[in-house]
């Protein structure tokens, strides 16, 4: 496949939109709607004699969230196609680090499940996110790389995550459906020591 895969149009927003009102949260791992409110304290839709659920509530703000919903679509497509093209086309090289005890590696077995987390993996860029919890002594980093395909990605929860105002822009993120079928080519310690598998099939 090409850089040129035609990504979800714009008729996606609506239901984007119809989600994050549903959910009051940009993405179930991201900011909610009140730190958007705040944050964008002084747009048109803002009323100081209403708290904040209220204007969540209120017609202006949900037409002034539509709108910048449309604007920032086209901004998260726009850097999700050069992080595309940057990383080499489709499928696309994509990594997830895992904080997990040093033993776990060994215990992994085929169609394990491995997390719909990842990132565009673009070499010598350090602003991969590990997912997995804290760092402590009896944990380290496992970076897992892999290739993702269209097909493997689910679209409604990757645009709402890249569309988050707050890290939407730095993650880079790639969520997959549930169950999706992961080749692993490699899984590298926090030293880039490639780490011997005894499986490479498993599942998100």
């Amino acid at each position: 496949m090409t850089p040129d895969f035609n990504f979800p149009d714009k008729t996606i927003v609506p239901i984007l939109f119809k989600e994050i009102i549903d959910s009051n949260m940009m993405v179930y791992h991201g900011s909610t709607l009140d730190d958007f409110v705040f944050h964008f304290e002084g747009e048109p839709w803002w009323d100081n004699s209403l708290d904040v659920n209220d204007i969540i509530l209120s017609e202006s703000f949900k037409k002034g969230l539509e709108k910048w919903l449309h604007k920032r679509y086209d901004y998260a497509i726009k850097l999700f196609k050069e992080d595309i093209k940057e990383a080499g086309g489709w499928p696309v090289p994509a990594i997830r680090v895992m904080n997990k005890e040093k033993e776990w590696i060994n215990t992994l077995t085929k169609n394990q499940s491995i997390g719909v987390f990842w990132a565009v993996y673009i070499p010598n860029y350090k602003n991969h996110s590990a997912y997995g919890g804290d760092l402590d002594d009896n944990k380290v980093e496992f970076f897992m790389h892999s290739k993702i395909t269209p097909d493997m990605i689910n679209w409604i929860e990757t645009l709402k995550s890249r569309m988050d105002y707050l890290n939407g822009d730095t993650e880079m993120e790639i969520q997959l459906h549930k169950d999706a079928e992961i080749n692993l080519h490699k899984i590298e310690d926090a030293f880039g020591n490639v780490l011997e598998i005894n499986e490479s099939q498993y599942k998100s």
